[in-house]
């Protein structure tokens, strides 16, 4: 298992890096942790020196935790040079390894849920290509978060080992950095809450140990995780968008009444513009496996639910339920979850794509998304949308114009099939009853032509000549990637095959 598990976790990241724009300062606010990640590393070079100084720098909104996640990034790219170039590339490496840490666990945990290394394999390859992950490796903006959420109830119930002293120190500090590595993650206590809850239990029916022992080691978690939130927490004070308290900055941004929140909560799961379920088709048939799931896996089950229903519920206090990046952006960390739920649900069920034929469907539409979203830079529609109009959250996040879908689509065939005329974005409008006469046509206010924006994203697939070393180790990483998935499929098929006969 530990084998193919590195086998799994290297080839996702090799196509990962392999179809990345191999850069991250322009993805949401992750120059600012960057920026602090440097000064941070420049502080302990210093002090190696016993020169006691941290160069200044903006406080990130999100506090320390992530930039010091993003420390070594920034020290091993300053082993070959201190370039910027250098430093970027190699901080766009930390969303790609954690996205692809995270696909692994889903590998290793749906394997053992549906005693399956075919489901195991299909769902992990699964979450890393047909949702929303795929985008999110590298914008960035939320993956820590993710990872961090996933290990933490994996080390609390995803096996059976008993409860040692690594485990619970390791379990604090993946509970400290799921709550505490953003603003947000504060919708996330339910879920960290009753993952810690369900370890202990399980801990004290093992008799394995005494219960002085466990309560120790309790208190000891406990104060890791408190001590982690509060020193974040007060970092992230010291940012602009949180200095002047959190009711205060709360109050602004509030939804205005409850019929908001919850066409704000609908809206996160079926909006086309920002639904999860557009951007994760997969968490349809997770959802609608959660009955059966319940009855194999209900610490799974319940997790899951917290994480989701958390994450939504708090995501719809606020009119920003949903931004300009790339679909649900804070429910990203509800995707990998869900599709653990799924595999739950199929446990006992042997995979065969006759009968999983909608499985099949929701995959291939999320490939399709999931690759859209991959190929363009999500920025390019913000870009397009503040130039044509007075662009709106209301509008990113409900407007069929402002769909990324349909626009990155749009980008695609403009990318494939260059034309010389102009392409105007967004489409005209249809007036509602005309006056008589008049044409129920009404073009844009201020039309963008958007062929500058057909360029993809990834840095293999950009202009330029094939001799680029970055180039030919990008199309290296890709071929070994591929194959390495393409022959741990192959050996699943000939183990299957054998088990049959």
């Amino acid at each position: 298992m530990r084998r193919s598990a590195w086998w799994f976790f290297v080839a996702v990241s090799l196509v990962y890096i392999a179809m990345s724009p191999l850069s991250i300062s322009g993805m949401g606010y992750a120059s600012e942790s960057g920026g602090a990640a440097g000064a941070l590393a420049s502080g302990f070079t210093h002090a190696l020196h016993l020169q006691f100084a941290v160069p200044p720098f903006v406080w990130p909104r999100h506090g320390l935790l992530e930039s010091a996640i993003e420390v070594p990034f920034v020290l091993a790219a300053r082993l070959f040079d201190r370039s910027a170039q250098t430093t970027d590339r190699a901080l766009s490496l930390e969303p790609m390894l954690a996205t692809a840490w995270m696909c692994t666990i889903v590998f290793v945990w749906a394997r053992r849920l549906s005693g399956s290394a075919a489901w195991g394999f299909s769902l992990g390859v699964a979450t890393a290509f047909t949702t929303m992950a795929w985008p999110y490796a590298y914008i960035g903006l939320e993956t820590t978060q993710s990872l961090f959420v996933l290990l933490t109830a994996f080390l609390a119930f995803g096996d059976d080992a008993p409860a040692t002293w690594p485990r619970v120190l390791g379990l604090a500090a993946c509970a400290s950095v799921a709550i505490s590595v953003k603003a947000n993650s504060i919708y996330l206590v339910p879920a960290v809450g009753f993952a810690l809850l369900t370890f202990a239990a399980r801990a004290r029916a093992s008799h394995n140990e005494r219960v002085l022992a466990l309560a120790a080691k309790a208190t000891c978690a406990v104060a890791i995780i408190g001590g982690v939130y509060l020193v974040n927490s007060h970092f992230r004070a010291r940012s602009s968008d949180y200095g002047v308290g959190f009711w205060t900055a709360f109050k602004h941004i509030a939804v205005d009444s409850p019929s908001t929140f919850v066409l704000n909560f609908v809206a996160t799961a079926l909006s086309l513009n920002k639904g999860l379920f557009v951007y994760a088709p997969l968490t349809v048939a997770a959802i609608a496996g959660t009955r059966r799931a319940w009855g194999h896996a209900r610490h799974v089950t319940a997790f899951s639910m917290l994480t989701l229903f958390g994450l939504a519920a708090g995501s719809s206090l606020v009119f920003f339920w949903a931004d300009e990046t790339w679909g649900p952006r804070y429910l990203h960390a509800a995707v990998a979850p869900l599709i653990v739920l799924l595999a739950a649900s199929r446990r006992g069920v042997p995979l065969r794509w006759r009968t999983e034929w909608p499985l099949a469907i929701l995959a291939a539409a999320g490939l399709f998304v999931s690759g859209l979203g991959s190929l363009f830079y999500y920025g390019n529609l913000h870009v397009v949308a503040m130039t044509a109009s007075e662009a709106t959250l209301e509008g990113l996040q409900s407007d069929p114009a402002w769909n990324p879908v349909r626009f990155d689509f749009e980008l695609a065939e403009l990318w494939l099939e260059p034309r010389a005329e102009p392409v105007l974005w967004p489409p005209s409008r249809h007036r509602w009853f005309p006056a008589p006469g008049e044409s129920g046509i009404k073009p844009p206010d201020k039309p963008v032509d958007i062929r500058p924006f057909a360029s993809p994203q990834p840095y293999l697939l950009r202009n330029g000549p094939w001799s680029d070393p970055v180039r030919l180790c990008c199309s290296s990483f890709l071929v070994i990637g591929l194959l390495m998935l393409v022959t741990a499929a192959g050996g699943l098929s000939r183990q299957r095959a054998v088990t049959t006969t």
